[in-house]
């Protein structure tokens, strides 16, 4: 699949913070990281009309290396884009079954 994955994108990753004993993410103070063999392909979308408010929520799939940090909160950046990380982080084996890459459930928001 590495042939197929020639794009880079920024990981972002939030910090945590504590809110009423809760650790909750701080994007505040996010992590970027830049990670090259990536591909983000679209993968569907829908029109959302809440409270008369007109939106558009486009859904996508990433496709990336092994090594990649992202997660399940992680944002993606990709082509001045950013999506958010819906789901947890698929890892995909080789057919000799070593991890060959990763997957994950991307969405974005307009409107």
């Amino acid at each position: 699949m590495s042939t197929i994955r020639r794009d880079s994108v920024t990981v972002v990753n939030p910090g945590s913070k504590s809110e009423r004993g809760v650790t909750v993410p701080d994007w505040s103070s996010a992590v970027s990281t830049i990670e090259g063999r990536w591909r983000v392909q679209p993968a569907g979308g829908s029109d959302v009309n809440t409270l008369g408010r007109q939106g558009l929520v486009s859904e996508f799939r990433g496709f990336g290396p092994a090594s990649s940090v992202v997660e399940a909160q992680s944002r993606v950046i990709s082509k001045d884009v950013t999506y958010e990380v819906v789901g947890p982080v698929e890892n995909w084996p080789s057919p000799t079954g070593s991890l060959d890459h990763i997957e994950i459930a991307l969405k974005r928001v307009e409107g």
